[in-house]
């Protein structure tokens, strides 16, 4: 239920197309922090590539008590963070530094960030406070 709630906002949003690109990516949950288990947890936030490789990059993790999916996919670098336990961002920049870095939102609310990408050094990260 929470995911299909999920997955049908980040399609208003614009991210669906980045969800289809990614739906057969395995998720890098290696490249991501643990998650926070608690409001004074230490970790609150975390970055990954979001280069397409032979491995390919991004996908849908659970982080920082809530949901990141990020990735690049046709031309743009995407990331879409939800949780409901703290105030959040998300932001992307490409590989020649210039961002797309949308300021915090309430918890509950989508926080969405795209950006052009680059051939390579595409980089997508979320944060909490």
């Amino acid at each position: 239920m929470v995911s299909s709630l999920l997955t049908k906002t980040i399609a208003a949003s614009g991210a669906g197309l980045l969800l289809a690109g990614l739906a057969a990516a395995p998720a890098l949950a290696a490249a991501q922090p643990a998650p926070p288990t608690s409001a004074s947890a230490s970790v609150t936030g975390g970055s990954a590539s979001a280069d397409p490789g032979k491995t390919t990059r991004g996908g849908t993790v659970a982080v920082g008590g809530g949901v990141w999916t990020f990735g690049v996919n046709k031309g743009r670098i995407t990331s879409v963070f939800d949780t409901t336990k703290f105030t959040h961002k998300t932001s992307t920049c490409d590989g020649w530094n210039r961002c797309d870095k949308p300021g915090y939102v309430p918890a509950g609310t989508l926080a969405v960030s795209h950006h052009a990408s680059t051939a390579f050094g595409n980089s997508a990260y979320w944060n909490i406070r």
